[in-house]
């Protein structure tokens, strides 16, 4: 595939954006303000765009992560989930009872693993004493 001038950008563009509902959207948000792509780039794009929502949806992650509080920066929690979004919201709404009383939180840093157990394993570690130095020392 030959990119015509500015292709390139509109790939990557594409990329960013790969969370789109759907390719038409996002397709559509691109080709904004009167630019338009060759038929290979729009079949291109929608194809990277059913690949990457198959490899998300059919591929689930599982992520430990690090939170640290904002209103206490001393105190930082270690945690495992399937929904790493999901679950800083419930730690800022006072719904876990380890981290309500030093709410709010922010996201620190998250490890994604491709199964349940190496994202515990991880987890486990992180809180062990060689795991907090660890943590400490990298992220």
């Amino acid at each position: 595939m030959v990119l015509r001038g500015g292709e390139r950008e509109w790939i990557r563009a594409f990329l960013l954006h790969q969370f789109s509902p759907t390719a038409k959207t996002a397709l559509r948000s691109l080709g904004g303000g009167g630019h338009s792509l060759s038929p290979s780039i729009i079949a291109f794009l929608a194809l990277m765009h059913r690949r990457l929502f198959l490899f998300i949806h059919l591929h689930k992650m599982f992520y430990t992560y690090i939170i640290r509080s904002i209103s206490c920066p001393s105190q930082r929690y270690i945690g495992f989930t399937a929904d790493v979004n999901a679950r800083l919201a419930k730690h800022n709404e006072g719904g876990v009872p380890h981290t309500a009383p030093y709410r709010p939180w922010k996201l620190e840093t998250f490890i994604a693993f491709d199964s349940e157990e190496k994202a515990r394993a991880f987890e486990i570690y992180l809180k062990s004493g060689s795991g907090h130095a660890f943590a400490s020392r990298h992220f």
